[in-house]
């Protein structure tokens, strides 16, 4: 597979997945998504066809910030991955930064070249089985 070539017109925007603002608590999260949403809907309204515009908005991601504040908060860490990661994604675990990343390419990528406007949910399917 070859690697993906860079648009030369193109902005990816990082939001965070709804579940991860409730689990956290913070309601300013919330409002952040909903406007980096918005403002992908309407910049990619705006400037096209000549810039791309799209978001990613990934849940749970197995980085130091998320073990630091929130996993290894617990009395039991490792369960508490376990049982968390069970009770609101389908795909039984949190994410890897690489597969964030790799969405982000994309969508930076000619083989986007069709999507704008696009806010992509990364979250182990936490979106679809309405766990946010």
């Amino acid at each position: 597979m070859s690697k993906p070539k860079l648009s030369d017109s193109q902005l990816v925007i990082l939001s965070t997945a709804a579940r991860a603002e409730r689990a956290i608590g913070r309601e300013d999260l919330k409002k952040l998504k909903a406007k980096g949403d918005a403002l992908t809907r309407a910049l990619s309204r705006d400037l096209a066809p000549e810039v791309r515009i799209n978001c990613v908005c990934p849940g749970y991601v197995d980085t130091d910030m998320v073990r630091r504040d929130w996993i290894d908060k617990t009395e039991d860490p490792a369960a508490t991955l376990h049982d968390e990661v069970e009770a609101f994604a389908p795909m039984g675990r949190i994410g890897k930064p690489e597969e964030i990343a790799g969405a982000i390419l994309y969508l930076a990528s000619d083989q986007a070249g069709f999507v704008t406007g696009a806010a992509l949910s990364i979250d182990g399917g936490a979106t679809a089985s309405h766990q946010i």
